[in-house]
């Protein structure tokens, strides 16, 4: 809701990996902007049923969803998740196949990326 429909939400655990994604995002013109991820988000995806809930409530969804894939990856590995909720289906101008499908968001970027990769520091 906040990013609109032609930005991305970013959000992830190594500084490194995310300039390189937002570099790529400036070279694609495929927007994207960086959401933090705050330790405070882990208590609204407590649950007295299981381990972790997927669902945090509505206040800063997008988070609490990138704070519930921190649970499943090794703290050692540095990753991003891309938030397409908003931009997955509304970017009519920048679509691959038709404005009835998928625009293929962060594809451009994803392949911009791994051309011009650089060894994460």
């Amino acid at each position: 809701m906040a990013l609109g429909t032609v930005t991305t939400g970013i959000m992830g655990t190594h500084k490194g990996l995310i300039g390189l994604i937002k570099a790529a995002s400036e070279a694609t013109d495929e927007r994207v902007w960086e959401l933090p991820l705050y330790d405070e988000y882990e208590e609204d995806l407590k649950s007295v049923y299981a381990d972790i809930r997927n669902s945090g409530g509505r206040e800063a969804g997008s988070q609490k969803g990138g704070t519930f894939i921190k649970f499943f990856v090794d703290k050692k590995v540095p990753w991003v998740h891309f938030d397409i909720a908003g931009s997955a289906y509304h970017r009519k101008d920048r679509n691959y196949f038709s404005p009835k499908h998928g625009a293929g968001v962060m594809v451009r970027l994803t392949a911009h990326l791994l051309q011009h990769w650089k060894t994460l520091k």
